[in-house]
């Protein structure tokens, strides 16, 4: 990862990796459709994080009129898009057809009437969508 140089302290002298270096995986440069689908998975955790947060400002909000219990659907659903979201992180673009998962992210931002949540999701969508059509296609993979 880093090395160590000569200074005192647990932090101080310890050489940091560049943000170059975050683009390199056992040694080898991503490919760019790669850092599509990273950057994709990235977008989900940070919206299905907010939508965590709308959920719970709806609910504490509207228990006390007993509707405040609709909005744990969405905040349900936002806990395995996160969960989604970061396993696109952690793999890339090993599973092609999880590109088109942000759509699932523009509903239950929609739900929590979440209009930044949409916005990030549209350029997640984006993101998977580019990462999908760069990917090189075999022919003996199956698509779905």
């Amino acid at each position: 990862m880093g090395e160590k140089v000569a200074a005192s302290g647990p932090l101080i002298g310890y050489k940091w990796p560049s943000l170059a270096s975050a683009f390199f995986v056992m040694g080898e440069l991503m490919q760019n459709h790669d850092i599509f689908y990273r950057v994709a998975g990235a977008l989900m955790l940070l919206s299905s994080l907010w939508n965590m947060v709308m959920s719970a400002i709806w609910f504490f909000s509207l228990i006390w009129v007993c509707v405040g219990v609709f909005w744990l659907v969405p905040g349900l659903l936002a806990v395995v898009y996160a969960g989604v979201g970061i396993y696109m992180l952690a793999t890339g673009a090993q599973v092609k057809p999880i590109a088109f998962a942000p759509a699932i992210g523009l509903l239950i931002s929609l739900m929590n009437f979440n209009f930044l949540g949409m916005a990030i999701d549209v350029v997640a969508l984006i993101m998977g969508v580019v990462g999908y059509t760069q990917a090189p296609q075999i022919e003996d993979q199956q698509q779905f």
